[in-house]
């Protein structure tokens, strides 16, 4: 997955981490109502991938990075937000 910072205007620049690997087969992700975690549904993977995001928008794995999710999960639906 690749990471941008949204500057003026909209004008996207790659973070200094640009990318980050989230698992075998990413297939969608979603941020959070809350905009401080983001998930990734892993295809292949069976899981769900989570993610802390920075107060610079960079994404670090969070504990544990993933979650079983079942056979080949598509997207993920957050609801709420984290306290």
């Amino acid at each position: 997955m690749l990471q941008y910072a949204i500057g003026a205007g909209g004008v996207l620049s790659p973070l200094s981490t640009a990318s980050l690997s989230v698992g075998s087969n990413p297939y969608w992700g979603t941020v959070e109502a809350g905009g401080l975690y983001a998930y990734v549904a892993d295809y292949v993977g069976n899981s769900i991938l989570q993610f802390v995001i920075g107060t610079n928008g960079a994404l670090t794995s969070n504990t544990p990075v993933s979650q079983p999710a079942g056979n080949t999960p598509v997207s993920v639906v957050t609801s709420g937000t984290w306290q």
